[in-house]
């Protein structure tokens, strides 16, 4: 018997395949890092496999790095290595600089492990416009198992907890950040199986005449005295946030 969709729909007698109208799974079954949360259109994605030349690495204090790793991946051969260092500021991270895009809803999304001697994970999206300087902010605390966001005050707030995890040598768990550019405020957070709604909190607003562009900046801290090793993969930056 002939099987397969006819040439003037997608519906069809089939007996082994299935008809597949999706474009975005079908982007999936093809390997794109573009998997968990779908909604938004990319920006920029990536699981590493090109390197880490499309980010900017630093890390601070003694015996820390940035490196692109050959494992520990949540997809494909490569993830990116944060060890932040044991003193000063203790962070490691990688950065973006971006064309400034329309006024729309925009996401930051990445999936990481962690370290038992991880501080916090953090998601930062700042934006220029030419007049001011928007932060926005949230970030995970390992240490006291909560979520938090950067407030117009320029000060952390809860937003959940407790938020149980487990550190692991490979990337598990993924987190999204999404934030209104029009409005300067926080839309939502979503960590895992959970959206935590933010719709209506502001995001922290200074003056800055300087050239429009987005900078996002996902960063790995640990504990005072240590290197902890981290990885990161499969990197998204989206707009037309719903």
């Amino acid at each position: 018997m002939p099987h397969g969709t006819p040439d003037w729909g997608l519906v069809g007698p089939k007996e082994t395949v299935y008809g597949l109208d999706d474009l975005g799974e079908h982007a999936v079954r093809m390997g794109s890092p573009h998997l968990w949360d779908r909604r938004g259109d990319v920006l920029i994605l990536t699981d590493f496999s090109d390197g880490l030349g499309a980010f900017v690495p630093f890390s601070d204090g003694a015996g820390g790095y940035v490196v692109l790793n050959a494992g520990n991946s949540r997809q494909g051969a490569f993830s990116a290595c944060l060890v932040p260092g044991r003193d000063f500021t203790h962070r490691a991270e990688i950065s973006k600089r971006l064309p400034y895009p329309v006024y729309s809803g925009v996401g930051l999304e990445f999936t990481f492990s962690l370290s038992d001697q991880t501080s916090y994970w953090c998601w930062q999206m700042f934006w220029r416009d030419g007049v001011q300087q928007f932060y926005a902010m949230t970030r995970y605390d390992y240490v006291n198992l909560r979520l938090e966001y950067w407030g117009v005050d320029g000060l952390w707030h809860i937003f959940a907890s407790p938020v149980l995890a487990i550190s692991t040598t490979e990337p598990d768990k993924t987190g999204k950040l999404v934030v209104d550019m029009t409005l300067g405020e926080y839309v939502r957070f979503i960590y895992n199986d959970r959206t935590y709604p933010l719709t209506g909190i502001g995001v922290q607003i200074v003056p800055a005449l300087v050239s429009t562009s987005l900078w996002v900046i996902i960063q790995h801290v640990g504990l005072l005295g240590f290197n902890p090793v981290a990885y990161v993969d499969n990197v998204i930056v989206t707009q037309n946030e719903p």
